[in-house]
C-alpha cells in the first residue's frame, strides 16, 4: 500500500521517490519557495513534513524497515538533511528562526535522534553509527553549534545550549 498527499504553497519545490510496500509521506508546505526531497525503500516506513515560510528545505532519505522521520519547519531559510538506515530508526526536527541548519545521519537499527532549534543561525551535525544509540539536542539562541558522533552500543546523549555563539563537539565510540 503506497499513500502519497502533498499539499504545497506558493512557489513549494517537491520531489519524492518511494519504493515497496507499506511507505507513507505526507507533506505540507506554505510560503515561497520551499524545497522537499524525499526518498524511502523498504516497508512501514512513514515521513511527514510541514515548511512553513520563505526558502525552507528538507531533504529526507530512507532505507530498510520500520523507519519515521518527523520534520517541521518554520521562519526563513532553515535547513535539514535526514539519511537513515536500518531498521527501527527515527529522527525528529523542529526548527523555528532562520538560517538553522540540522545535518543527521544514522546506520544500524533502534536509533533515535531529536532536534530543536529555535532562533537563527543554529546548527546540528549529528551521526548515529551502531545500535541502541539515542540523542536529544536542543538549542535557542544565535549562532550555537553542535556537532555530535556515536558508535557503539548503548551510547545517549543529551545537549542544551542557550544563548549565543556557543559550541559543543562530543565523540562517543565503544
Amino acid at each position: 500500500m503506497k499513500k502519497l498527499l502533498v499539499i504545497a504553497g506558493v512557489s513549494a519545490l517537491m520531489s519524492t521517490s518511494v519504493f515497496a510496500d507499506k511507505n507513507e509521506v505526507y507533506m505540507d508546505q506554505i510560503g515561497f519557495g520551499n524545497d522537499f526531497a524525499s526518498s524511502q525503500q523498504g516497508s512501514a516506513n512513514t515521513l511527514n513534513s510541514l515548511q512553513e515560510g520563505i526558502k525552507n528545505k528538507a531533504s529526507l532519505t530512507q532505507k530498510g524497515n520500520t523507519n519515521a522521520a518527523f520534520n517541521e519547519q518554520f521562519g526563513i531559510a532553515n535547513s535539514l538533511t535526514s539519511k537513515q538506515s536500518g531498521a527501527i530508526n527515527e529522527v525528529d526536527s523542529y526548527q523555528k528562526g532562520g538560517f538553522n541548519e540540522a545535518e543527521l545521519a544514522q546506520t544500524g537499527s533502534s536509533n533515535y535522534i531529536e532536534v530543536n532549534q529555535v532562533g537563527y543561525d543554529n546548527h546540528t551535525v549529528g551521526i548515529q553509527i551502531g545500535s541502541s544509540n539515542h540523542a536529544y539536542s536542543l538549542q535557542k539562541g544565535f549562532g550555537n553549534s553542535l556537532s555530535y558522533k556515536q558508535s557503539g552500543n548503548h551510547d545517549s546523549l543529551d545537549a542544551y545550549q542557550k544563548g549565543a555563539h556557543n559550541t559543543a563537539a562530543i565523540r562517543q565510540s565503544n
